[in-house]
């Protein structure tokens, strides 16, 4: 039934109902705001934890102020993360309509006005950017800000491109590591660097695998640069990211300076390889287009990752 505000209530038409502006109002700002919540996707929030990841190897989060630090590059990456993804629904919504899954999406389903998103998006990371300017360092700043620079521009051009994507992609991950290394101002290795990097373009390639086994011949519709991937190729793409994430961890492992974090940390990679065929199992049967859903829902992945945390924080601690 058509509805009319009380303020327009003189230019009512036959079979209108009036409705207070002060209920409406009521009503829509609640079901905006959880629109808002939703299209800032607290699922992948916890990606955001791996700002702590170099925090974590130097054994400095028992320090109040490395902590503190750490902590709060991690809130930024997180605030940054949330305006990026506004931003990215705001230009993809069209796009989004024709995906099964995305179409329901906050903005691509109408439920939040584009212009809204855009603008919460880019307050978002206005204030996750100055915020560590002011309360952080340099390097951790332009980390953030530069992971906020190449993730707007991957939303409106960099994504078209075959390839040039899935590096876009994938340094953006890489940044929160290293976000949380200059937070704390620790060094980061080579071995370090190296497992963010595989471990990342891992996940990266096999969301495009996931992609373009649900979407089929179509799939170029939602993603242009999908039309130059093939699952063969893509699959042996996530293949050697595989491999060289387990190596460069157990080089990292076989680094450590205490011979007994070396031990626990050396066993830990055989949980890390399996959560990694576990993953890369699942992806080849069609999931892991929301690397999420995988870990959230798959308990025996879980279980792998539980295992590979607690050898890990147990080389830490040299027990």
């Amino acid at each position: 039934m058509p509805v009319a505000l009380d303020c327009f209530a003189d230019s009512v038409r036959p079979g209108e109902v009036v409705v207070p502006l002060r209920q409406a109002t009521a009503r829509t700002l609640p079901r905006l705001g959880s629109a808002l919540v939703s299209a800032a996707r607290p699922r992948q929030w916890p990606k955001n934890l791996l700002v702590l990841a170099a925090p974590l190897a130097a054994r400095v989060m028992g320090q109040p102020s490395s902590l503190l630090a750490a902590l709060g590059a991690s809130v930024a990456f997180t605030v940054a993360a949330s305006g990026v993804y506004l931003i990215n629904d705001t230009a993809d919504r069209d796009r989004d309509r024709q995906h099964p899954l995305k179409r329901d999406r906050p903005v691509a389903s109408g439920r939040l006005p584009a212009a809204l998103a855009a603008g919460m998006g880019i307050g978002l990371v206005i204030v996750a950017v100055a915020g560590l300017a002011l309360l952080s360092s340099a390097a951790t700043t332009l980390a953030v800000g530069g992971y906020a620079a190449i993730s707007v521009a991957y939303s409106l051009w960099l994504k078209q491109l075959p390839w040039v994507d899935l590096l876009v992609v994938t340094t953006g991950f890489v940044l929160r590591p290293l976000a949380g290394a200059f937070a704390v101002s620790v060094p980061v290795s080579g071995w370090f660097l190296a497992v963010s990097f595989s471990a990342a373009l891992f996940v990266v390639t096999a969301k495009r695998h996931a992609e373009l086994q649900l979407l089929g011949s179509a799939a170029f519709k939602h993603r242009a640069a999908l039309r130059w991937y093939g699952l063969r190729g893509l699959r042996r793409i996530r293949e050697l990211a595989q491999l060289g994430t387990i190596v460069a961890y157990l080089g990292w492992a076989l680094s450590r300076p205490s011979p007994a974090g070396r031990w626990w940390e050396t066993a830990s990679a055989v949980f890390a390889a399996a959560a990694l065929w576990r993953y890369a199992r699942r992806n080849d049967e069609g999931s892991g287009g929301a690397p999420e859903d995988a870990l959230f829902r798959d308990h025996v992945l879980q279980s792998f990752g539980v295992a590979f945390a607690g050898l890990f924080l147990a080389g830490l601690g040299g027990v």
